[in-house]
Parts: structure tokens; sequence; C-alpha cells
């Protein structure tokens, strides 16, 4: 552990101990923890649940980064950012709740994670790149209101995904939001979408390495409403 930059309290900068359900306290040696150091529990096959203390103001980038055994995470709601791959790789973690005080979530939060529902705070305006791309136990997403816009590849990938619900405030659903989708066959599209972007699908493959090309191409069984509700909305790509 050290100080943080200001000096108020302290962070965690990593963890080498043995027991698998972890209680981060609030206090050590009389000052408050405020934080969690990027990657500070990275690659760590020990740890298998996470209670995180009030009053934690930061946790880093890739904080839980591939600890596959992580099955539960408790998150303040002091906390006002998940950032950049702080899930990713966490196969056994099949549940979040993320706070209404979160405001801003990083790319590739979750992705590759084992969740199965995901549970969104009402402060998120945006769903970041490959939010949850390629979590393939993932089958339900409720995106509330106040989200405007679904940026790229953000549910790429996501194989047993089969219904999504929109909010009346989203306005924009990039490339590759929902591609390779095969089990998607329910999205409410809201009269409020302004796009759905398309680029030139060879143009996007060499981009991008993950290839996430039109926002719901490889989506077979997405229904003839469905698609006609897509179209309406300016969307020109294909659903195989």
């Amino acid at each position: 552990m050290e100080l943080t930059a200001d000096g108020s309290g302290v962070r965690i900068k990593g963890y080498t101990g043995k027991i698998a359900a972890v209680k981060i306290p609030a206090v050590i040696e009389g000052l408050p923890v405020r934080e969690i150091g990027d990657r500070a529990f990275d690659d760590n096959w020990t740890i298998t649940s996470v209670v995180m203390p009030a009053g934690l103001v930061k946790i880093g980038e890739g904080a839980f980064h591939n600890c596959s055994r992580l099955a539960s995470v408790t998150i303040p709601d002091s906390i006002t950012e998940i950032r950049k791959d702080m899930f990713r790789g966490c196969s056994g973690l099949t549940s979040v709740k993320i706070p209404n005080s979160v405001t801003r979530i990083g790319s590739s939060a979750f992705r590759g994670s084992g969740i199965t529902a995901l549970t969104l705070g009402t402060g998120i305006t945006a769903i970041p790149a490959f939010f949850a791309a390629n979590c393939s136990a993932l089958k339900t997403v409720v995106i509330p209101e106040g989200v405007t816009e679904i940026q790229e590849g953000a549910f790429y990938g996501c194989t047993a995904l089969t219904n999504v619900t929109l909010p009346s405030t989203i306005t924009k659903i990039e490339y590759g939001a929902f591609r390779l989708c095969p089990a998607l066959s329910t999205v409410i599209i809201p009269g409020s979408v302004e796009a759905i972007e398309f680029p030139p699908c060879r143009a996007e493959e060499e981009r991008f390495s993950d290839k996430p090309s039109c926002a719901f191409a490889g989506c077979p069984k997405l229904g003839i409403a469905a698609q006609a509700a897509l179209k309406k909305r300016g969307y020109t790509g294909g659903f195989n």
C-alpha cells in the first residue's frame, strides 16, 4: 500500500494474501482507504469475493483483470467511475450491480467476463466500446433511461444474448454494437434513435482487430418487425 497523491488516504497497490474472501478495510494505520491502484489484483487466481469499503473513491484500470475465480463484488456508492478493463476476463463473475453514483464506464470493463446479467446504474450516459464484448453467458440487457449512445462493439460476440431493451433516451448505436449475437431475437428500438452507424465493413475490419463491422451483422434471429424498425432508423447493414 501507499499514500494517495494528495496524502489524504491509502491506496491499495496489490494483494499477496491467501484469503479468498477479501474485505478491504475502511481504515489502515489511521488513514482512510481511498483508492485501489491500477491492476492491484490483476491475474489473481485466489480471490472469490471482494467487499469494498464506503469512502473508496477510485478503482484503477484493470484492478481485477483476469481474476478468474472472482464471483462476487460489492461496489460502494462512493465510486463514480468503472475504469477500463476493470473486470475484463473475470470468467467466474456472473452478476454485478453498478451503483447509481457511477457516471462513467471505461472500455472493455466487463469484456470476456462470465456475467449473465447486468444491472446498470441510472447515472450512466454511454455504454462504452467493447463494454461486455465476448461475454458468452450474457442473456439479457436492460439499458437504463439516460443512456444516449451505445459505442462500437459494446456487446460484440455475446452469443447467448437474446433480449435487449433500449431506453427512450438512446440516440446513437455505433458500428458492431451487437455484431455476432446469433441468439438475439428481440430489440426494441425507440423513436429517439437518430443514427445506427454502418461504415463500409472492409474499412471497419481494417481499423479494428476485433472486426466489429455492422451494428447488427451476425444476428439472424432478429424478427421482421425488429429488422424493419432498425432500417426505419437508418440501418443499412445486414443481419446474417
